[in-house]
């Protein structure tokens, strides 16, 4: 089973790998766009509500478009989408109120709407250039990285130490041991990262009239940076907890089985789905930047 999971894990990570490597085209826009629709897609599926077409039609169509909102081809058009998307889900449930529920359209209104947002939160990221076209893509490997690694971290120091169970009614292989795995490990990552973008991504100056040293523009707040890992590690492991939830409430032991070893793919992105967010939010504020003042 490891083993599965590892080989899937290679291949998964080659295809991002590529994806990245176009990560300032279209192209992060269209795989973002394909795997907020798988996972819209599996949740439908697990949550019994496929069954009408219509709805289902529309769920995915619209799912598919939100992360081109932000583009400026869209940008004028997001929310008369929104408004025209909400419009055909009255109509739907009055051409269907005989066998279609409330709650069921809630709930399918949720869905596409928040993991289409939350996957989008990595195409909003790239924006954050800093005076640098690379940068986006470290504060992209960032997040992806806070979200896999806290699980990966948590999966074998769990395996290899874990006697306590967090929560046993509702991921019985989830230890307390391997939750402070994720954490240490976490930890570790930001601080290479923080390394990485004062060695890698950063550009540097010199403008200073009263020396010819070399001098960082922006440089990241090391403490700062390890509060988001620490907080970006509880939110994967709450996001990975929920998506549980769901699976035991619906009867289903995975979401899909299109990665073999993890699942579906809603199994291998529900800790991104809370942390790309949170990490996007968290450079907003700036509070995570350094600007040196020559």
């Amino acid at each position: 089973m490891l083993r599965k999971r590892l080989f899937t894990a290679g291949v998964g990570l080659s295809l991002a790998l590529v994806i990245l490597y176009f990560y300032s085209t279209v192209a992060l826009n269209i795989a973002v766009s394909l795997i907020s629709v798988m996972i819209v897609y599996e949740l439908l599926v697990a949550t019994k509500y496929l069954k009408n077409t219509a709805l289902s039609i529309l769920a995915i169509a619209f799912s598919a478009f939100i992360p081109f909102f932000k583009e400026s081809y869209l940008d004028r058009f997001g929310t008369l989408t929104i408004f025209f998307f909400v419009i055909a889900l009255f109509v739907i449930m009055l051409i269907y109120h005989k066998t279609l529920r409330l709650e069921q359209v809630g709930l399918v209104f949720f869905i596409v709407t928040a993991v289409p947002a939350a996957m989008s939160s990595l195409i909003y990221l790239r924006g954050f250039n800093y005076g640098n076209d690379d940068s986006g893509l470290f504060f992209i490997l960032l997040a992806l990285g806070f979200a896999w690694i806290a699980d990966a971290g948590g999966l074998f120091v769990g395996m290899l130490f874990g006697k306590h169970k967090l929560a046993p009614l509702i991921s019985p292989k989830k230890t307390v041991e391997g939750l402070i795995g994720g954490f240490a490990c976490n930890i570790i990552f930001s601080v290479i990262m923080w390394f990485v973008f004062n060695n890698v991504f950063l550009i540097y100056t010199t403008e200073n009239p009263y020396s010819s040293v070399l001098i960082p523009l922006i440089t990241l707040n090391l403490p700062v940076l390890i509060g988001l890992s620490i907080i970006s590690t509880a939110l994967s492991v709450l996001g990975d907890l929920i998506a549980s939830i769901v699976k035991r409430q619906c009867a289903i032991k995975d979401f899909g089985s299109i990665m073999p070893g993890h699942g579906g793919i809603l199994d291998r992105f529900d800790s991104v789905l809370l942390v790309a967010p949170f990490v996007y939010f968290s450079f907003s504020t700036g509070l995570l930047v350094h600007t040196v003042n020559l």
